[in-house]
């Protein structure tokens, strides 16, 4: 009796499964071992498994579903390895001994663990970039607070330097005006001091001889003088002579200034 195919031969297909049927379906039918045209979808994996089973043993029939077998776990790898490329390179050793350990410690296969460690890696880098991009963002933030900072100072200092000039114009405006105030009552209180010793002695400087005249001139000095010593005015400029003093004016009695210093200044 001629045997035939068994179960066991036939246990990577999975009968009820219908994509597995479809496949094997058009595998044989491509191969020219089926014609399956007047086979109908819901009938055609049993004659599939009829045909298989009565199949004698035979080294080409063997060849066949060995070839089948292959041609379905390859079909299987390349739908489970969708989005995947193989790749061939080499490594050093030491590099594939330390992939093998690193794979070996994560419980998996050394393809596995690369994709793992070159996802680590991006992840590492992407978030170095955040962390950088992150430290150039706060840099340009504190440059520009510290442009606007640099730009209000200097708005402030201009301002400062506006505000400084325009009090130093007041000030100057003020001491010119003090200045030309002070000048004109020197000047008035030098004619009340000639009035006064005029009517002193009871002599008018314009009606005064040239002797006469002398005296006035030296008594005007001498209260000149006294209002000095009593306005305290030593080491500034002599509002009453319009120039700066050299050193301080000692008082003097009328006899003395009399008769060392005789005055013979006219107005």
């Amino acid at each position: 009796m001629t045997k035939t195919i068994t179960s066991d031969a036939l246990k990577w297909l999975d009968w009820q499964s219908d994509k597995q049927m479809k496949w094997a379906l058009q595998h044989f039918s491509k191969k020219g071992f089926l014609h399956i045209a007047t086979w109908s979808p819901e009938t055609a994996p049993l004659h599939l498994k009829r045909w298989l089973e009565e199949k004698p043993i035979s080294a080409d029939t063997e060849l066949l579903l060995d070839k089948a077998k292959n041609a379905w776990r390859q079909q299987k790898h390349r739908k489970q390895n969708s989005g995947h490329k193989g790749y061939n390179f080499v490594l050093p050793t030491g590099v594939q001994a330390t992939l093998k350990q690193l794979a070996s410690k994560r419980g998996t296969n050394m393809t596995e663990a690369l994709k793992e460690l070159i996802g680590e890696a991006l992840e590492a880098e992407k978030h170095h970039q955040k962390e950088l991009k992150g430290l150039q963002n706060g840099h340009k933030q504190a440059l520009e607070n510290l442009k606007r900072e640099q730009s209000e100072a200097q708005k402030r200092l201009i301002q400062q330097k506006k505000n400084a000039e325009q009090q130093i114009n007041t000030y100057a405006k003020g001491l010119a005006d003090l200045d030309h105030a002070t000048k004109e009552l020197a000047e008035e209180i030098r004619e009340l001091l000639w009035h006064k010793v005029e009517n002193e002695i009871g002599i008018s400087r314009q009606l005064a001889s040239q002797d006469e005249y002398a005296t006035l001139a030296e008594l005007h000095a001498e209260e000149l003088e006294k209002l000095n010593s009593r306005l305290r005015m030593q080491g500034v400029v002599d509002a009453f002579t319009n120039r700066p003093r050299q050193r301080p004016i000692q008082n003097r009695t009328p006899s003395s200034d009399s008769s060392q210093n005789p005055k013979t200044n006219k107005l």
